[in-house]
């Protein structure tokens, strides 16, 4: 059979207790399911088969049925039972005590012949040895194909029951009834003519006792006077003419009977088949294997082979124990090379444990991240157990440590640095920068780890951090209170102004002139605090009274704040306050 018609075989063969289940997952019930056409197939495994939506267990046929495919039908028995409900017995004379599930046929013991092996060898056949039809060589004096017939009594050997082919020394005639009279020496059978002590041709040595020692190659007899059969090879036995040896392919005494179901290697004498062709087998290769087999069966007893990487099956399509390194159905998957001995889960083809700790996954054929220590990763996650280098962290050692940590070294599971922060840093990941009010010291940074400034803060901030601005703090408190008052004293001031140029006008019209006093012009630092609210006098209002050189006075120059010149005349005091000019 060519090789397209062997795979077209096995693919259109499923075995019985497989069947299609409904629903999108493989069942519970299931031992394992294969996907076919986007389906799952239920394989019930060894003991139980399908039906209705179920695996149901095989010993409902009794204990004796070890693997079935349906509810009436068993497919494999306990050794020495058989039929479709392993009820019957093997024959004792069964090879093993095993014989076919269909038919009771079995390999017959040495002795026992018949498609059952119930019929027993004759006694008479040489080697108490027999063909399947009985057929077998002879012991001296019995005849027939099944060596049950007994020569005459005077013959050594017969072929039939009229006549002797060979005499017992001394003896000649037909029926070996005459006494040769060669004074002790031999004679010939069919005439009795003395057998003069010179060796024949055929004859390798003689003696005064015995017409032939030893015949020469390719004859037999007392006198090695009889031609081995044509087929023998290598001569034949010298008193029964027996060939020592067939040709390829032949069997039998005279080696002319044919080896007609063994393979190419022949059989021995005796007929048995060193090998059987695909689908056959028995001691004659003459027995056909099971429908249940994928064309080849055990050549012994006919059991059904397992796959070629199975140890033990339920068929010749069912592992049940795959060797070392193969897994899946009928272990024809390599499990990883990365498994651990080779060895991978049969269903599956999970590895049972990685063969190096560089390796994670189910089939161990993914690498750790190569930042990870020699300790490796964890099989399932690929999570590292522990980082080849201090200044990465994360599960996977992925992620580089803050550059702003002390050596750039951090813990692995948060990223927190573990020696600390360079100068004018802090937080658990030195995220923060240290506030820039802080005064500089001696030490390596200006604030701790909290943030807290080590030496204080800068004119002008306030604060653990210092970053409150005390000035803004108490302009805002200031603001405050003279918002209040301001629109009220605003209404007051201008008043005021108006009544002081009508009275200045006045005095000047009447001729009545000031005295000439200057104060000097004070700034109200806005750390202190007014009780009373000032009126804001105009730039313009005092341009035309500007104080002396020699005198004393006030330029802000913070930036975002007033920085022109005010003075004070020798009527009116003006005061800065937070960079507003007022008057009292």
């Amino acid at each position: 059979m060519n090789r397209i018609a062997v795979v077209f075989i096995f693919t259109l063969y499923l075995n019985l207790d497989i069947r299609k289940s409904t629903g999108a997952q493989c069942p519970n019930y299931c031992q394992s399911c294969t996907e076919v056409d986007t389906d799952p197939v239920c394989n019930c495994g060894s003991g139980k088969y399908y039906l209705k939506e179920s695996c149901l267990a095989c010993n409902t046929f009794g204990v004796n049925c070890i693997r079935c495919s349906n509810e009436s039908q068993c497919d494999e028995c306990i050794p020495g039972k058989w039929d479709s409900r392993c009820n019957k017995d093997c024959e004792l004379s069964c090879k093993d005590g095993k014989c076919n599930l269909k038919d009771g046929s079995c390999t017959c013991i040495q002795g026992f012949y018949g498609n059952n092996c119930q019929i027993q060898c004759s006694p008479n056949c040489l080697g108490n040895s027999c063909m399947d039809n009985g057929h077998c060589n002879c012991t001296p004096g019995h005849y027939l194909p099944t060596c049950k017939a007994n020569c005459l009594s005077a013959c050594q050997e017969c072929t039939n029951d009229s006549s002797c082919s060979l005499c017992p020394s001394g003896k000649f005639g037909k029926f070996c009834e005459q006494e040769c009279r060669c004074n002790g020496n031999g004679c010939n059978m069919l005439t009795g003519d003395c057998i003069v002590k010179i060796c024949q041709e055929t004859c390798a040595s003689c003696d005064d006792s015995e017409p032939c020692n030893e015949c020469i190659g390719g004859w037999f007899g007392s006198k090695c006077d009889y031609a081995c059969p044509g087929n023998c090879y290598g001569g034949c036995v010298q008193s029964s003419g027996v060939c020592n040896a067939c040709p390829l392919g032949y069997y039998g005494s005279k080696c002319d009977q044919a080896c007609n179901y063994c393979s190419e290697s022949g059989c021995s004498l005796n007929g048995d088949c060193y090998s059987c062709y695909p689908g056959f087998y028995g001691t004659f290769c003459n027995l056909t294997c099971p429908s249940s087999c994928i064309l080849t069966c055990n050549p012994a007893d006919g059991s059904c082979n397992c796959p070629l990487n199975c140890l033990t099956c339920s068929g010749s399509n069912s592992c049940t124990q795959c060797k070392d390194r193969y897994y899946g159905y009928v272990c024809g998957s390599l499990c990883s090379p990365t498994c651990k001995q080779g060895l991978c889960d049969m269903q599956t083809g999970y590895c049972v444990e990685c063969n190096s700790s560089s390796y994670y996954g189910d089939f161990c054929n993914t690498l750790c991240t190569f930042t990870c220590s020699t300790n490796g990763c964890e099989r399932q996650t690929g999570s590292c157990f522990g980082c080849e280098d201090e200044n990465v962290y994360g599960t996977f050692c992925n992620i580089t440590c803050n550059r702003k940590c002390k050596d750039q070294m951090c813990s692995q599971e948060n990223g927190h640095c573990t020696n600390g922060c360079i100068p004018n840093y802090y937080g658990s990941t030195c995220e923060n920068v240290c506030s820039e009010n802080c005064i500089s010291s001696t030490t390596e940074s200006i604030c701790d780890s909290k943030g807290k400034c080590t030496s204080g803060c800068m004119d002008g901030f306030i604060g653990d951090t210092c970053t409150t601005d005390d000035r803004n703090q108490e302009s805002e408190e200031t603001n405050s209170g003279s918002m209040i008052g301001g629109s009220v004293g605003g209404v007051l001031g201008v008043c005021a102004v108006v009544a002081l140029v009508v009275v200045v006008l006045v005095l000047k019209k009447k001729g009545i002139t000031w005295k000439e006093s200057k104060k000097t012009y004070e700034d109200i630092s806005p750390r202190r605090m007014q009780d009373e609210p000032y009126s804001a006098l105009a730039v313009s209002s005092t341009t035309g009274n500007e104080i002396l050189e020699s005198e004393p006075r006030s330029e802000l120059t913070i930036e975002g704040e007033d920085n022109r010149v005010y003075y004070n005349d020798e009527r009116v005091y003006y005061k800065n306050v937070g960079g507003n000019v007022h008057k009292t």
